[in-house]
């Protein structure tokens, strides 16, 4: 007889503190990328071939954060974050290099940590 056993997964339980948002800025970061052939010319074989490099830019929003007498400095790339503005009240949860951010009703966040202070 076969049994299983359902355990249902709750929802994520984190370390969440009231934070401030302190400062809210928005860079432009410009770099070079290598682009490649698809294939090798038709009749020989090896490897893609480089066909020369593109610059792109990139968006990085960085945003600072207190909570408990810290500072913490984070970024997300390509769009701002929903509700993170200069004086907002957020909820926010830091396990190792990561913060996970919480803006009112919206759905968290997982941003890059920087630096703690």
């Amino acid at each position: 007889m076969l049994c299983c056993i359902g355990l249902s997964a709750g929802p994520k339980q984190r370390p969440w503190q009231d934070a401030q948002v302190t400062k809210v800025e928005q860079r432009e970061v410009e770099h070079e990328e290598t682009e490649y052939r698809s294939s090798a010319p038709i009749g020989q074989v090896g490897q893609p071939l480089e066909t020369g490099t593109k610059k792109r830019t990139t968006k990085i929003f960085i945003y600072e954060f207190t909570a408990g007498g810290k500072v913490y400095v984070a970024q997300a790339e390509k769009k701002p974050v929903e509700g993170l503005e200069k004086g907002a009240t957020v909820k926010i949860a830091v396990q190792k290099e990561t913060i996970y951010v919480q803006a009112g009703e919206a759905k968290e966040r997982k941003l890059e940590l920087l630096k703690t202070q």
